[in-house]
């Protein structure tokens, strides 16, 4: 279905209206994994967690690039908060290392655009540097650091790690929904940046050129770590990053999600996460949560050198 063949209200209404039922499952799954914890891990709180996170769900298509770093922020504090659970805490960690990076050099090059166009409008910015009055190695350098946070929140390799780390390590009634958020924010943080930008076919060309590298790298590591992965945790980890190649590979067109796609994708992220994850704390493989801190049992600097690399 396309949007294109909607009035942009009807589009929007449908979208919403999609979204919100995987979104309304997520948050009763994660309700129900939350009363199977011991009595003093519930409460008012992580039901608010879980409450903003589905909303994060529903809203990302048509939010604010901030949003992006409130769910991460609100995801990190999150886990950070219990001073009990090691586990929880390494996940606030590597998220924080892997996301902050990633926000601020985004925001570094979006500022970049603006100053270059004197514009922060994505449409407005690609009609001025249409116009070639810009230095090329200026928008050059910004366009790819100004998708570089979308990038990360995906989940595709080299950044997939955090993805499986968050399922394994994570209490299991918020791993599936902080996963979802961060993925929706990440395509809808992309989805956004590329709006109107068939009227610069130079920039397209970029676009195209470093998210098709994306798309192949998460699709190639994806299916090489699904191979050898033992833990079934991890093996939803690894397919939702497989999940965030998908759309990686939609963008590599060089055209946004109408909002009927984007729900579309996301309630089905939404759905598949929800199911999988719980199914897989009842496999007869699954021996518990990780005995070991997720952040230091494997080594991620793959991930620092794929982050700059990719700047």
């Amino acid at each position: 279905m396309s949007a294109g063949l909607l009035p942009p209200a009807g589009a929007a209404t449908i979208a919403s209206w999609l979204a919100r039922w995987p979104a309304i499952a997520l948050f009763v799954t994660g309700v129900i994994l939350l009363g199977m914890e011991r009595p003093g891990r519930r409460g008012v709180g992580p039901l608010a967690v879980l409450a903003a996170l589905a909303l994060v769900i529903v809203a990302a298509p048509a939010g604010h690039p901030a949003w992006a770093a409130l769910a991460g922020g609100l995801l990190v504090a999150t886990l950070a908060r219990d001073p009990r659970d090691p586990l929880d805490a390494e996940c606030a960690l590597k998220l924080l290392w892997v996301i902050g990076p990633a926000l601020a050099l985004s925001w570094a090059g979006l500022a970049l655009l603006t100053l270059a166009t004197g514009t922060p409008v994505a449409r407005e910015q690609w009609a001025v540097l249409e116009l070639g009055l810009d230095p090329r190695f200026l928008w050059n350098t910004a366009l790819p650091l100004a998708l570089l946070a979308g990038l990360v929140m995906l989940g595709g390799a080299p950044f997939h790690f955090w993805v499986a780390d968050l399922l394994q390590g994570a209490r299991p009634w918020i791993g599936a929904a902080g996963v979802v958020a961060l993925q929706t924010c990440g395509a809808a943080w992309i989805s956004q940046r590329l709006d109107g930008i068939v009227a610069f076919p130079a920039g397209r060309q970029v676009v195209s050129d470093e998210i098709g590298f994306a798309a192949i790298a998460a699709f190639g590591a994806g299916a090489a770590t699904l191979l050898v992965q033992r833990r079934p945790e991890r093996r939803v980890g690894t397919l939702a990053s497989l999940n965030g190649g998908l759309v990686l590979a939609w963008f590599a067109s060089g055209q946004p999600l109408d909002p009927v796609s984007f729900a579309l994708w996301a309630g089905h992220l939404a759905l598949a996460l929800a199911g999988a994850s719980t199914l897989a704390r009842f496999m007869p493989t699954f021996v518990g949560q990780a005995p070991g801190p997720p952040l230091f049992r494997r080594h991620p600097w793959s991930g620092i050198a794929g982050l700059y690399a990719l700047a």
